[in-house]
């Protein structure tokens, strides 16, 4: 799968797949008014910044093919175990195991730093990611405000015990 560490020059390509995949799988869950605001300068440079700074504990993958960046994954290392900030895909990208490759990618690296248990918040409505999740094992937990919308957009919570957990259901067929 042509999947790989991002480095800073992707910062650009990331804000473009993360805008774009937002307005394609947000309507009538993010307020419209909140899809119509997304700048992909302004993640561009949110993504500059997470790149360039080696004192981040943040993780962070890149799905292309022939056509270009079509997906990442950022994950974040603490205290308290890892977190999956984010994952999309570009619509014409899903289903094509690109996400589990993303998540294996990410899984394989969080393994390899002793990271404790993994997280990973999601809109509630957000069925298709919700049943992704399911098939990785994510185990359902609580429902909470969206930390990544700017609104009050209801979440939950998925967890994998640890890691090796995440990274072993990715491999499974």
């Amino acid at each position: 799968m042509p999947v790989r560490q991002a480095t800073i020059d992707d910062a650009q390509a990331i804000a473009r797949v993360h805008v774009v995949s937002w307005r394609e799988t947000y309507p009538g869950i993010v307020p419209q008014s909140e899809l119509d605001a997304l700048d992909i300068g302004e993640r561009a440079a949110m993504w500059r910044s997470i790149l360039s700074d080696p004192a981040r504990r943040e993780l962070v993958a890149v799905a292309e093919e022939e056509s270009g960046m079509v997906g990442f994954v950022h994950g974040e290392t603490g205290a308290g175990g890892s977190q999956i900030r984010a994952i999309y895909l570009l619509r014409a990208a899903q289903g094509t195991g690109l996400g589990r490759a993303l998540m294996a990618a990410l899984a394989e690296r969080l393994a390899g730093l002793d990271a404790g248990p993994v997280s990973l918040e999601v809109a509630r409505d957000n069925l298709g990611a919700r049943a992704f999740y399911e098939r990785l094992g994510g185990q359902l937990g609580a429902e909470q405000a969206c930390s990544a919308a700017l609104s009050d957009v209801p979440a939950v919570l998925y967890r994998w015990e640890s890691p090796r957990a995440l990274l072993d259901a990715c491999r499974k067929d």
